[in-house]
């Protein structure tokens, strides 16, 4: 544990079931830090995000197994007086609510970041997540969901009653982006590849929901026409060598070059021609927001989730997820009309700011906060 035991305001248990780099985290890191008039408590597992929590100075407890973590935040709601359990991701909402039958006054909210089911899921994920996402709605006073596509499904096919669901689109700190630009060296990606590069690629995850494998293919197409284009992946995860071993054998393992995971992602886009998101599916990705903020045109799937951040044809090309000829179509516009780019690029920023800055999205998770609390 860390942080100050002795605020005297209403305090807020977020919970979250994983510490790995992702959208969700980043969003648990960004309201603990700026929850104020409420005073945030998180626990995770140890990781990424603990340690993050950590250096910040917020009171963070290390998750442990599934039941022992039932009994602790039982123990943690009880002396630390916690009003409102905020979960986000499904485990965290399982043992939350468990957790909360002990402790009845407390008041439960669910945010739900992806889609409950989705493609190349297991089946037996696929059975049983919608069952136990019906189970644990009678406890949560609260649903948030990221995105409108994301909201109508837990209405209309789970039956959460809509008057306990919010939509509350993720939200990014455009001020915070701005500053790991400048900690960072905005000239790397450009100086380490050859002189006269042109970079398209993409930010996120290396895995199978990301689509990597169909950029690569597309970047196979293109890599003949454009002789000095390269293809720059942003990210680890477990795809990495499967990543790596396509490249290969398309004969372009040379000029696909990844990074590993990098915070100053905004110098990333920035060097970028074209930003490219081929994932299969998503909730709503923080990552395809940071890209618009960079004024660079962006190539998307068009699939739930980013079509609510990228809109065909006036802020970006949207195309057919698994399709790696109309992704290479749609990028080729973009190497080879730079006004086109340009225009879509500064519309999508101006979308971004408009309506994805984290101040928004925190300002009305904290009337939710509200919403809940004097509900009694």
């Amino acid at each position: 544990m860390t942080g100050s035991a002795d605020y005297q305001g209403d305090k807020v248990l977020i919970v979250i079931s994983s510490s790995s780099v992702g959208g969700a985290q980043t969003h648990v890191e960004w309201l603990a830090q700026n929850a104020q008039p409420y005073h945030a408590v998180v626990m995770c597992p140890e990781g990424y995000l603990f340690d993050q929590l950590r250096l910040a100075g917020i009171e963070v407890y290390p998750e442990k197994n599934f039941f022992l973590s039932v009994a602790q935040m039982a123990s943690i709601i009880i002396k630390r007086k916690i009003k409102v359990v905020h979960a986000h991701l499904l485990r965290a909402a399982l043992f939350s609510t468990l957790a909360c039958l002990f402790t009845p006054r407390t008041r439960l909210i669910y945010t739900v970041h992806n889609h409950v089911v989705y493609p190349g899921m297991k089946t037996w994920k696929r059975l049983t997540f919608p069952m136990l996402t019906r189970l644990v709605s009678p406890r949560i006073g609260r649903f948030i969901a990221v995105s409108n596509h994301i909201g109508d499904y837990l209405v209309k096919t789970l039956k959460i009653p809509a008057g306990k669901l919010s939509v509350i689109h993720n939200g990014v700190s455009f001020m915070e982006l701005e500053m790991a630009a400048e900690r960072g060296d905005s000239q790397q990606l450009v100086r380490s590849l050859p002189a006269g590069s042109r970079i398209i690629g993409a930010v996120g995850r290396v895995v199978y929901q990301k689509g990597h494998d169909v950029l690569v293919r597309a970047f196979g197409q293109l890599a003949v026409e454009f002789s000095n284009l390269h293809c720059v992946i942003v990210g680890g995860g477990e795809w990495t060598t499967h990543i790596l071993s396509l490249a290969e054998r398309l004969g372009v393992g040379e000029r696909v070059h990844l990074l590993g995971f990098r915070r100053d992602v905004l110098n990333i886009f920035r060097s970028m021609d074209v930003v490219v998101f081929p994932s299969r599916f998503e909730g709503l990705p923080i990552s395809v927001i940071e890209a618009a903020y960079s004024g660079k045109p962006i190539v998307a799937t068009d699939i739930e989730g980013i079509n609510d951040i990228v809109q065909n044809d006036f802020s970006g090309i949207l195309v057919p997820s698994d399709n790696s000829e109309a992704l290479a179509t749609a990028i080729r516009k973009f190497l080879v009309d730079s006004y086109l780019s340009e225009l879509m690029g500064e519309r999508a920023r101006n979308l971004a700011r408009a309506r994805f800055s984290i101040e928004e999205c925190l300002r009305r998770t904290k009337q939710v906060y509200e919403s809940v609390i004097n509900a009694g």
